[in-house]
């Protein structure tokens, strides 16, 4: 019988919640990741914000949630482009120029979601 890899096991179980917890993250938040609440800024966690809200009133939560589906995205697309390239008959040129254009997507994305929440 073989001994059982603890740290392989800790390692998958720990993949796959951080797994979930980013689908999760991309289809559902607690509340709107980007809406500023006056009377919220800076609190402490509570039953309506598990982990308190920032200096603007944005919950904490909903915000890494937000951000882990965005992750996922960004992974998604590196990992489509890695195989892609490396299936076809292009060479590694093609397989850069793909990367980047999924990251420099990926950064745009990024940066209209951050101008969209900032105070005036």
């Amino acid at each position: 019988m073989k001994k059982r890899n603890w740290y392989l096991t800790f390692g998958l179980v720990l993949s796959a919640v951080m797994l979930c917890y980013m689908v999760l993250g991309f289809f559902w938040t607690p509340h709107d990741p980007g809406k500023l609440s006056a009377s919220d800024k800076l609190a402490s966690p509570s039953l309506s914000h598990p982990f308190g809200c920032d200096q603007l009133g944005r919950d904490v939560l909903s915000r890494a949630l937000d951000g882990a589906g965005t992750t996922l995205i960004i992974a998604l697309a590196v990992l489509l482009a890695t195989l892609i390239s490396t299936l076809s008959e292009q060479g590694s040129e093609a397989a850069f120029s793909r990367l980047s254009a999924a990251y420099g997507q990926a950064v745009c994305k990024v940066r209209r979601r951050g101008s969209e929440t900032q105070p005036a």
